[in-house]
């Protein structure tokens, strides 16, 4: 008997520090519309929103520089787009009950997988091209005083679109967007991203994005 009593007290103790463990919330048919610049290797080149069903929020973050490059140009003929990583770098906004400033909310790295293509060779000035992509589940950490939530972000596909100017022989980056949309927006949320994408605010944060291509 006393075995018995001994073994529901450990199950007790056990299941009590397994609930004060992180929670986890799956974010699912969630839109999203970033605004892309040319990264110069002097800090962060994107930014936009997040929205869906109870979910508005604002993020930041940057690309590698050979993947869209305010440095080095584009020869005719050679590949462009394809799998990058995007580094999130910063965050903030209300999911659910939940409001959190970008000292609360933590977001990870993500794989953006978005089709290739190939620079011109008949000579255009401009070229602007648009493929296919999708990002993937993006990992965030919410924490105030109550504890922490974890939330796995799962956005729609959506369209990656990059322009080019042809220069002295080569291609150089203009701007580049990526932008999905949640099944049912609510109205309101519509309007906040064509203010936000039309005015937003680069971001403050300088953090080096300069490295490699993966062979």
């Amino acid at each position: 008997m006393n075995r018995l009593v001994r073994l529901s007290c450990t199950l007790l103790m056990l299941s009590s520090v397994f609930c004060f463990g992180d929670s986890v919330t799956t974010l699912k048919n969630l839109g999203i519309s970033l605004v892309i610049r040319p990264n110069d290797g002097t800090g962060d080149n994107l930014g936009g929103f997040i929205t869906g069903s109870n979910v508005n929020l604002e993020v930041g973050g940057g690309t590698p520089v050979f993947w869209f490059s305010g440095i080095d140009e584009y020869a005719p003929g050679s590949p462009g787009g394809g799998f990058v990583n995007i580094f999130f770098d910063d965050a903030s906004g209300t999911i659910g009950k939940h409001t959190y400033d970008e000292s609360s909310l933590t977001p990870r790295e993500a794989d953006f997988n978005a089709a290739g293509f190939t620079f011109p060779t008949d000579g255009r000035t401009t070229f602007t091209v648009s493929v296919p992509g999708v990002i993937g589940v993006i990992v965030l950490t919410g924490c105030d005083d109550k504890g922490c939530i974890t939330y796995n972000a799962y956005t729609n596909p959506g369209t990656l679109t990059m322009s080019f100017t042809l220069f002295d022989g080569f291609y150089v980056a203009n701007s580049a967007s990526f932008v999905s949309t949640a099944v049912a927006p609510e109205p309101s949320t519509l309007g906040l991203l064509v203010i936000g994408l039309g005015a937003l605010p680069w971001r403050k944060y300088l953090k080096r994005r300069s490295s490699p291509a993966k062979a």
